[in-house]
């Protein structure tokens, strides 16, 4: 056996892990769109522009209530909310808002969930 073809298992492994996603498994390509936004968020440096960019995508999305738990996205958008721009704020405020709706949405379906169950499973004594 040569000691060539170990190195090009080598190479092939070197160039498979260069490209490597780091939430491979983990989550669905949507989640992933918002890890990413999410770290782009973080960069202080990030322009006036760009932030409105990123916040739009969000919007644009129909994030779960489950991806927004999972990606903790509405922390790192929430932070953004006394920022200098007006834009950056008004998008803010908007994405704050329907996603407020929506875990108060899951949460009513989740509590009417509960009730029914527990009506159905009352037990006479």
């Amino acid at each position: 056996m040569s000691s060539h073809g170990d190195d090009d298992d080598d190479n092939e492994n070197e160039e498979s892990n260069d490209g490597l996603d780091p939430y491979a498994g983990l989550f669905d390509d949507e989640q992933k769109k918002v890890l990413e936004i999410k770290h782009l968020l973080e960069d202080p440096d990030q322009t006036e522009d760009s932030l409105v960019d990123l916040l739009q995508n969000l919007a644009d999305m129909d994030i779960t209530f489950q991806e927004l738990k999972e990606t903790d996205i509405g922390r790192h958008v929430n932070r953004l909310r006394k920022h200098t721009s007006n834009d950056v704020r008004r998008l803010v405020k908007q994405l704050v808002r329907c996603w407020r709706t929506r875990v108060t949405e899951n949460w009513i379906f989740f509590f009417s969930l509960l009730i029914l169950f527990s009506e159905q499973c009352k037990c006479s004594y």
